[in-house]
């Protein structure tokens, strides 16, 4: 197995996809390997790091205060062209 197979799921067409109603093993070919697996979940775990922590940032500072730093360099930016344009 070449390291790029690793790491890739198995083809499959969509109507093999959507209805299997497997009544034995699946054969070898359509698996998943493990990195590719491994892959997949580290995926969800970054996206789910990223929600969660959005969300204790709003909660713990609150959404309102969180705009502030976006406002203030807004202003700031602003601020600093027109003194460069006046």
């Amino acid at each position: 197995m070449s390291l790029r197979s690793a790491f890739r799921g198995p083809e499959a067409s969509l109507d093999e996809q959507i209805e299997s109603y497997s009544v034995e093993r699946v054969p070898d070919d359509r698996r998943w390997p493990i990195p590719a697996i491994s892959l997949v979940l580290l995926g969800n775990a970054t996206a789910m790091f990223f929600f969660s922590f959005g969300a204790q940032q709003t909660f713990l500072v609150g959404w309102p205060k969180m705009l502030i730093p976006i406002s203030d360099s807004s202003s700031a930016q602003s601020s600093s062209a027109r003194s460069r344009c006046g």
